[in-house]
């Protein structure tokens, strides 16, 4: 796992460092209404791709360990969800334009997020295959190779004066670069697929449309309703801050969960409960202890954080979203790649929409009571609360199908760490961007100290063991 780990680490953190560096350059080069405009475009397209595309990438993961004899019937099986979902979906396009109700000057952003969602699919498909057969450095080259071209192609347009357009040109072309390689890999696909195999992958599949339906409105409907009842200005403000704090957890805790999933998948395939138990506990284990302190090290640090990465125009909105988001963001991922294995586990679809409808429904409920009187603050705290009914909904109902097991020890000694780091990087009196490099290093360095000398995940007994070989060794 820990090399599998590496390689995915390596295409988090190059993703998630220029996608830093395209929010520095966005937040500089557009005003908060036409970030606005950008963000709704890429919420609707998201919107548009958990609800029609995500069923078919996440059977993926749950059905290649099966079919590695199999691979041509199911690659058909994909191939065919794919051309349906895209048929269906250009046809409702063209029927929406027709009708009348979208105005004439957003014909264009329409027509491009489409594009956005259709580009999407086809990527986070390719990118699943490499995850799910184990190829990391296939899944490291496509993820890589997206972020330049996506980020480079938006930066050049933005600054060109394209605006909004521009930087979701960049988006769009980005997918289709990472889309290029491995072409050759759905050759074997264009044939009819077998229906056992198409009709497995409807049936685990299909219940999770209405699971991620209701997933978005706790993830994304915040900005959707700031824009409703506020302005797209409002929406362009809370995003940035909302961005950094979730895609820098994201890209922590996704991590783990890109190593060890196929690793829980594989376990449980072969031998059940008694072999995927100590694989999930490992799992949890590195979750807390990544995930934990990168939260609390974004709250603590929202301020500095904003200062550096954002345009001055979002500077103070964003340190007020970041904390929010970061502790909120924390509780989504631990239900995503903890909680909600249970579900994918026993292949119980239909319950997790439950789970998702008590957090969607908490989510619209506080949105429409809090943004009025708060504003986009407002969206923050409905996220953070939504955030914690989902985490705790979904480990109540998932212990009915299969009890995780939790290392309550290490995470116990996990929060101290992290607690212990939060007090020494605030009391540093340093600031700007190179204090807040001080403060992150220095941050970094004492909890890894700390979780050695608390021997989470055995750290303190690893390096004991190491240093009485090298006494011996030179004895």
């Amino acid at each position: 796992m820990a090399r599998h780990a590496s390689l995915y680490l390596v295409a988090r953190v190059v993703s998630g460092a220029l996608n830093f560096a395209a929010l520095a350059a966005y937040t500089r080069l557009l005003d908060p209404s036409a970030f606005g405009r950008y963000a709704l475009v890429v919420a609707g397209a998201a919107i548009g791709y958990v609800t029609l595309f995500q069923w078919l990438v996440l059977s993926v993961a749950r059905f290649r360990q099966a079919f590695l004899d199999d691979t041509e019937s199911l690659t058909s099986a994909v191939l065919a969800g794919f051309a349906g979902v895209l048929g269906c979906s250009a046809v409702g396009l063209i029927f929406v334009l027709l009708s009348g109700t979208v105005p004439g000057d957003l014909r264009g952003l329409v027509i491009l997020g489409a594009c956005i969602l259709w580009a999407q699919g086809w990527y986070e498909l390719n990118l699943e295959f490499a995850r799910s057969e184990l190829e990391p450095r296939r899944y490291l080259w496509r993820s890589v190779v997206r972020s330049i071209a996506g980020v480079t192609v938006g930066i050049t347009l933005a600054a060109a004066g394209y605006g909004a357009t521009g930087v979701l040109l960049g988006h769009l072309l980005g997918y289709a670069a990472g889309s290029v390689p491995g072409w050759s890999r759905w050759a074997t696909g264009f044939v009819r697929p077998p229906r056992n195999v198409l009709r497995q992958l409807l049936t685990y599949g299909l219940p999770f449309v209405a699971t991620f339906a209701l997933n978005y409105v706790v993830n994304g409907s915040d900005r959707l309703l700031i824009g409703a009842l506020i302005n797209s200005g409002q929406v362009g403000l809370y995003a940035a801050g909302y961005d950094i704090a979730n895609n820098a957890l994201g890209v922590v805790m996704s991590v783990v969960n890109l190593a060890g999933y196929p690793l829980v998948v594989r376990a449980f395939e072969r031998g059940g409960s008694e072999l995927a138990e100590p694989v999930i506990e490992r799992n949890v284990v590195s979750l807390l202890a990544l995930a934990l302190p990168a939260a609390t090290g974004l709250a603590v640090l929202a301020p500095d954080i904003a200062a550096v990465f954002l345009g001055e125009r979002f500077q103070a909105a964003a340190a007020q979203v970041i904390p929010w988001v970061a502790f909120g963001g924390f509780f989504l991922w631990m239900k995503a790649f903890y909680a909600d294995l249970p579900f994918h586990l026993r292949r119980a679809t239909v319950q997790q929409a439950g789970v998702s409808l008590v957090a969607a429904t908490t989510n619209v409920a506080l949105n429409l009571w809090w943004i009025p009187t708060l504003g986009m603050l407002g969206a923050a705290y409905a996220t953070f609360v939504s955030y914690v009914v989902a985490f705790v909904t979904s480990l109540l109902v998932g212990r009915r199908l299969y009890a995780l097991a939790f290392p309550v020890g290490a995470a116990a000694r996990i929060v101290a760490a992290s607690g212990l780091m939060a007090l020494a990087v605030v009391i540093l009196p340093v600031e700007g961007a190179l204090g807040l490099a001080v403060r992150v290093v220095i941050g970094a360095a004492l909890y890894l100290v700390l979780i050695a000398a608390l021997d989470v995940y055995g750290l303190r007994r690893w390096l004991v063991a190491g240093i009485q070989r090298q006494d011996a060794t030179r004895s």
